[in-house]
Parts: C-alpha cells; sequence; structure tokens
C-alpha cells in the first residue's frame, strides 16, 4: 500500500514512475525488521573487526590471581574488567569480542561452502530434469536421512578440531535447503519464453544458466543464504559446547558457555554472555532473511 502510495503520488506530480530498484528501496527503509536485523548485524560486524581496538586484554591471556572476576555491576567488580573474568583469569569482554570473529568467519564460510554445492546441484537438476533430476534427489534424500549433527561431530573429531575443518565440514553437510529452492525456482523459469527464446537462437546452455537462470533465483539464494549463516553458527557454537568444535583457547561463545556451565549457578554471566551474544546474532540474521524474503517478492506477503 505504501508502494502505491508513493507510485501515484509521483504521477500526480507529473513524475515518472518508480522504477523496481526505487521500490525495493522503499521496502526495504520501510520494513522493520530488515532494519533491525540489519543494525544488530552491522554492529556486529564492526565489533569484530575493531576487535582488537575495543578490546581491554588480551584475550588469551591467563591470569590465575584473577580468575572468576565478577562484571562491573557486581560490589566486587572493576572496571578494569568489565564483564569479569573466566575460570583462567581471561577478561570476558575481550573474549566476547574476538569470538564474534569466529563465529561470523564461521557462518558465512560455512554458508558460502553450503550456496556453492547446493545452488550447482539444484540447478543442474531443475533445468536438465530427467535422469540428473532423479540423481540429485537421489544425493537429497541420502543426505537428508543422515543424522547431520552426530555426522558433523564425528567428522571434525575424525579430522582434528580446527577453525578451517569446522567450516568445512558444516558447509559440506548444510547445502540442502540451497538446493531445494534453487530446484524449484529453475523448474518454474526453465520454460518460461526468454529461455526458450535463447535455446531457439541456439546460446550454450552454460550462458543460458549463468546469464539467464541465475540472476532470476538470485533473490531466493540470498533469502536462503542469510538463514543459512544464522544455521552454521548454532551448529558451530553446538560442536564447541560439545567439545568437538573450535579448540580451546579460541574465544568460541558455545566454547565460552560450555566452560562456564559448572558454574552457571554462582556465576550466571559466565554463561549468560555468550548466550546474549550468539542470540543476537542469530535473530539479526534471521530478521534480515525474513526481510529479504518480504522486500523481494511483496506479492505473496500480506
Amino acid at each position: 500500500m505504501q508502494i502505491a502510495t508513493a507510485v501515484d503520488g509521483k504521477k500526480a506530480e507529473g513524475y515518472l514512475e518508480l522504477s523496481p530498484s526505487e521500490a525495493l528501496w522503499i521496502r526495504m527503509k520501510n520494513h522493520r525488521g530488515l532494519i533491525t536485523g540489519f543494525t544488530i548485524i552491522v554492529v556486529m560486524v564492526v565489533l569484530a573487526i575493531l576487535a582488537p581496538l575495543l578490546a581491554p586484554h588480551d584475550p588469551y591471556l591467563q591470569d590465575l590471581a584473577k580468575r572468576l572476576m565478577p562484571p562491573v555491576w557486581d560490589d566486587r567488580g572493576s572496571w578494569a574488567y568489565p564483564l569479569g573474568t573466566d575460570h583462567l583469569g581471561r577478561d570476558y569482554l575481550s573474549r566476547l569480542l574476538y569470538g564474534a570473529r569466529i563465529s561470523l568467519i564461521i557462518g558465512m564460510g560455512a554458508a558460502s561452502i553450503g550456496c556453492i554445492i547446493g545452488v550447482s546441484l539444484g540447478i543442474c537438476a531443475g533445468y536438465f530434469g530427467g535422469r540428473i533430476d532423479l540423481a540429485v534427489n537421489y544425493i537429497l534424500t541420502c543426505q537428508l536421512a543422515l543424522p547431520g549433527l552426530l555426522l558433523t561431530m564425528s567428522l571434525v573429531f575424525l579430522i582434528g578440531p580446527s577453525v578451517t575443518v569446522v567450516i568445512c565440514v558444516i558447509g559440506f553437510l548444510h547445502w540442502t535447503y540451497f538446493l531445494i529452492v534453487t530446484r524449484a525456482a529453475t523448474m518454474q523459469i526453465r520454460h518460461l519464453d526468454y529461455i526458450t527464446a535463447a535455446r531457439a537462437l541456439g546460446t550454450p546452455r552454460r550462458k543460458i544458466i549463468l546469464y539467464e537462470i541465475l540472476p532470476n533465483v538470485l533473490n531466493q539464494i540470498i533469502v536462503v543464504f542469510t538463514l543459512e549463516v544464522g544455521i552454521a553458527i548454532i551448529a558451530e557454537a553446538s560442536l564447541s559446547f560439545l567439545g568437538v568444535g573450535v579448540p580451546a583457547p579460541n574465544p568460541s561463545w558455545g566454547l565460552m558457555i560450555s566452560e562456564g556451565k559448572s558454574s552457571m549457578f554462582f556465576r550466571p554471566w559466565l554463561v549468560v554472555m555468550p548466550g546474549i551474544a550468539l542470540f543476537l546474532v542469530v535473530v539479526g540474521i534471521n530478521l534480515m532473511g525474513d526481510g529479504m524474503r518480504d522486500v523481494t517478492a511483496p506479492e505473496h506477503r500480506n
């Protein structure tokens, strides 16, 4: 309704009709969820990039004489350690800031790997159909039948935990949503007139896929990508919490929750702080993904 009002207003004043990019920009500015999620993610990314400048201490520096110091709002707290220290005397604020780097890198890296695999298989299955589609569907069925978390834990444990291994394993096991969405979108547009015209002109299949199909399914891919980033961050936190993810002493939020769970009833900030950080990142990513879905396909939304 807001877009229609803006368009009518421009027509009444004698201006040209809004272009698709202008209409998209207006929808984005008026979508509160998208703006909220984008703001959260931008703040987290800035904090992660500026972590070396903002962190008051070295996140790896241990000082057992200052272990388990309370945060500053406690009577025994100190501004030297605003969020207190952990069981090894490491500054908790510094570890939270550096933990944002690990979570965002793993989320983006794993989602990128899953995007490449899933989109490639989905476009091939949707465009060619036939035996290729049957083979891809068989691979998808096998993947969906596997216990994801247990398989991820097993692979990381066998290969050896590290940030690179966690990114690769999560990425190689989280491509199913990309495949399903891309395949369905490709099947909807492969028989449209402009695709038929491109084939009639003798355009190679590779160019049809790259220049005709891929740009028209890009908005669905972007939406799935944002949601998969959040799923990958949760998966990394789960692995680290169980002890088979990012190895210590790296400041992973899941590992920090795992290390603080034994003292959570007496020193709850050890669990609450990384939990809040993890919650904010995932909520921000999900809000941004939902907002992108709404503004790129408004005709399907109420």
